[in-house]
């Protein structure tokens, strides 16, 4: 649609839509698989290290992004992105067929157990899980932190290329210099957690890293140029990671034999 200059808002909405709902799905099922494949003691500091790694590429992503618009345009990077898609898929290909016995046994169960959610009515049970896993106290907190964070803080991050372009007048280039500062802040706070590996402090440092990141949006929204821009927005970034470690690590300690539903309620 690029190439033929047929490309819209309404085609943005669409692809912005479909990258919401996978993207869902990825951090659910891929926090499950780490929370189900590490000892509890080292919890902290390996949901650190997938921040880390997340963060990472965040970091380097809106960098290679405003060069490559400058350099390639809109038709280039869509172009990345698509090799990029297809390069994970032959990943999770080969991951299926070095695992082939354990994936259609887990198929089956799959298959098993949506029959009968859909038996019982689908929306029935998920309201159900969502009621189970707030009843817990801890699993609350994360539940309504979540929600506000949804809500008034997430929705900021996606405004930082507008900030910049409109408030700060910036380059292509330069908006994906202040559109990774979030990812680099977000990356040392993954560091400080992962060397600290805190078990005890949890719900301390969850509270802390959204209140830090809003502090830091807020510090954003009066930040005449691009320096001091960049410098909030790598304070709210440390804080942040704060927040999404220890949001999976909270789920995994308050869920005993629900973990995966848990996970995906949140």
């Amino acid at each position: 649609l690029v190439f033929t200059n047929n490309f819209n808002v309404f085609f943005a909405f669409l692809l912005a839509f479909i990258n919401g709902i996978t993207w869902v799905v990825d951090l659910a099922v891929r926090r499950r698989v780490l929370a189900d494949n590490i000892d509890q003691n080292l919890l902290s500091s390996s949901l650190a290290m997938e921040t880390l790694s997340n963060n990472a590429t965040r970091l380097i992503g809106p960098l290679c992004a405003g060069s490559l618009y400058t350099l390639v345009g809109l038709g280039g990077i869509f172009s990345v992105q698509l090799f990029m898609y297809i390069l994970a898929l032959g990943f999770i290909i080969k991951f299926q067929i070095s695992k082939t016995h354990n994936v259609k046994s887990s198929t089956k169960k799959l298959e098993k157990s949506l029959k009968q959610h859909w038996a019982h009515g689908l929306l029935k049970e998920i309201l159900k899980t969502g009621k189970n896993a707030y009843n817990l106290a801890s699993l609350r907190l994360v539940l309504i932190i979540t929600l506000i964070f949804n809500i008034f803080g997430f929705p900021l991050v996606s405004l930082i290329p507008v900030f910049g372009k409109e408030k700060l007048i910036l380059s292509e280039f330069s908006i994906g210099i202040l559109a990774s500062s979030e990812g680099f802040g977000a990356l040392i706070g993954a560091l400080i957690i992962g060397n600290i590996s805190p078990q005890k402090q949890l719900a301390s440092i969850f509270i802390a890293g959204i209140t830090g990141f809003f502090i830091g949006m807020a510090m954003f929204s009066f930040s005449p140029s691009l320096l001091l821009a960049f410098i909030s927005l790598t304070f709210g970034g440390i804080f942040l990671s704060g927040f999404s470690t220890m949001q999976g690590a909270l789920v995994y300690q308050a869920s005993a034999t629900s973990r995966g539903r848990n996970t995906g309620v949140v």
